[in-house]
């Protein structure tokens, strides 16, 4: 795919805000529904979640997840023809002593600023996530296996 072909991802991706994080452990999938912000090179995704959540304990065990974006579904056409993608890769904690932890709070709430009264709940967390493999889903009979390089280098050109 072209770095052009990608660029409905990248506004996919940038656009939206709800993902479904799936996590893993001891064999049994989980599914959950949280809030991301995507890093204007699309290098990473900031989620902020509850360490009592049944998602995040499980990412603390397997740090391999997967998060699935998807259009919003407006009921005008058939949903088959959402575009849609799906992010698999590695997610970490970000501590508060991170040198990195002040940007990604910032561009979180520049995205997300209802969330700022959970930043003073000690169960809440950043956390950065890295995707490895994508796959994108432009509609129907439009669907792509897309590297990570290939994605910050459609986010590169489009900046």
């Amino acid at each position: 795919m072209s770095k052009n072909d990608l660029q409905p991802l990248c506004t996919l991706l940038h656009q939206q805000r709800w993902a479904a994080l799936a996590t893993i452990r001891n064999g049994e999938p989980y599914c959950s529904m949280v809030a991301y912000v995507a890093a204007e090179d699309l290098s990473s995704f900031t989620l902020h979640l509850s360490t009592l959540a049944p998602h995040t304990q499980r990412l603390l065990k397997n740090p391999r997840i997967s998060l699935a974006i998807s259009e919003t579904d407006q009921r005008l056409k058939d949903p088959q023809t959402l575009a849609r993608a799906t992010l698999n890769g590695l997610i970490q904690a970000i501590e508060q002593d991170d040198p990195r932890y002040p940007q990604l709070k910032q561009r979180y709430l520049e995205k997300l600023p209802e969330a700022e009264m959970l930043f003073s709940f000690a169960d809440f967390k950043l956390y950065e996530f890295v995707a490895d493999k994508i796959r994108y889903v432009g509609g129907f009979a439009n669907a792509h296996s897309v590297t990570a390089q290939q994605l910050m280098d459609a986010a590169a050109a489009k900046l």
